[in-house]
C-alpha cells in the first residue's frame, strides 16, 4: 500500500476542516421548525469528528502522532444536583439539574453557540475525548460516546438498536422548553456541536487558518435559557 504523503494529508485536513466548519454553521442555523435540517447537520458534525480523533488511523494522528497530548479548549456541562430533603417526616423534596443552553425567538428555539476563548479551560486531546462532558446528575456521557453514537447509530452505519447505552439514556433525558421542542438527535447534536467547535480552534491553533476558512454564524436575538433546576414533591 502506497503511503500518503504529509502534503496530501494536509489537504485532507482542510477538506475536513471545511466540511466540520460548514455542518457546525448549518446546526446553528436550524431551529425547530425544521427538525432535519439540524438533525442531519449534526450527524455531519459528529461524522467530521471521528474522521479527525477517532481510532488508529484518525487523520490527526497521522500529521501529529502526539496529538492526544496536546491541549484542547473543554468546557464540561455538569449541573449540581441538590440533595433530597425531607421537608416533613415521610414528605420529600427532588431537586434535579436540567443541562440545557437555548435561545428562543416567538415560537422559534436553537440551540445557543458560544465563542471559545483564551480564558476557556483546556485540558490534553485524549481527557477531552474520553471524559465526562455533559452530566445531569441521573446520566452521564462522554464527547467519544456522543460522536461515535450520532455517526453510527444515527448516522446509519448500525441501525439496530444495540450499543452505546450512555448515548441512549442521554437522549432519552434531554433538555426541556417551554412550550417548544427540538428532536433528540438536535438534543446530542448540540453537545457535539461544542466539541466540534473546540476542535476546530484545536486544528487552527496547531496549523494556522486556511486560505479560505469558513466564518462562524453569528449568534441568535432572543431569550437565552441556559441550566435549570426542577423540583418535585413527593412522599414516602
Amino acid at each position: 500500500m502506497t503511503a500518503i504523503t504529509q502534503l496530501e494529508l494536509r489537504s485532507l485536513l482542510a477538506t475536513q476542516k471545511y466540511r466540520l466548519a460548514t455542518a457546525l454553521n448549518n446546526f446553528y442555523g436550524a431551529d425547530n421548525e425544521n427538525p432535519a435540517a439540524g438533525d442531519a447537520a449534526a450527524i455531519e458534525v459528529a461524522q467530521a469528528t471521528r474522521v479527525l480523533v477517532h481510532g488508529d488511523e484518525a487523520l490527526l494522528r497521522q500529521l501529529i502522532p502526539d496529538f492526544e497530548n496536546r491541549r484542547i479548549a473543554f468546557d464540561p456541562k455538569l449541573v449540581e444536583q441538590v440533595p433530597d430533603v425531607e421537608l416533613t417526616p415521610g414528605t420529600f423534596a427532588q431537586t434535579r439539574g436540567v443541562p440545557q443552553d437555548v435561545v428562543v425567538l416567538g415560537n422559534r428555539v436553537r440551540y445557543d453557540r458560544k465563542k471559545i476563548t483564551p480564558s476557556n479551560q483546556r485540558v490534553p486531546l485524549l481527557a477531552w475525548w474520553s471524559q465526562v462532558c455533559w452530566d445531569s446528575g441521573a446520566n452521564s456521557i462522554t464527547n467519544k460516546e456522543i460522536v461515535l453514537g450520532l455517526a453510527n447509530k444515527d448516522g446509519g452505519a448500525h441501525i439496530d438498536g444495540s450499543g452505546y447505552p450512555n448515548y441512549r439514556k442521554a437522549k432519552e433525558q434531554g433538555q426541556m422548553f417551554f412550550g417548544q421542542k427540538l428532536s433528540n438527535i438536535a438534543k446530542m447534536g448540540h453537545l457535539a456541536a461544542i466539541a466540534g467547535d473546540q476542535l476546530k480552534t484545536f486544528i487552527t491553533e496547531n496549523f494556522g487558518p486556511e486560505t479560505h476558512e469558513v466564518v462562524d454564524t453569528e449568534g441568535w436575538e432572543g431569550t437565552h435559557i441556559s441550566d435549570l433546576q426542577i423540583t418535585v414533591y413527593y412522599k414516602k
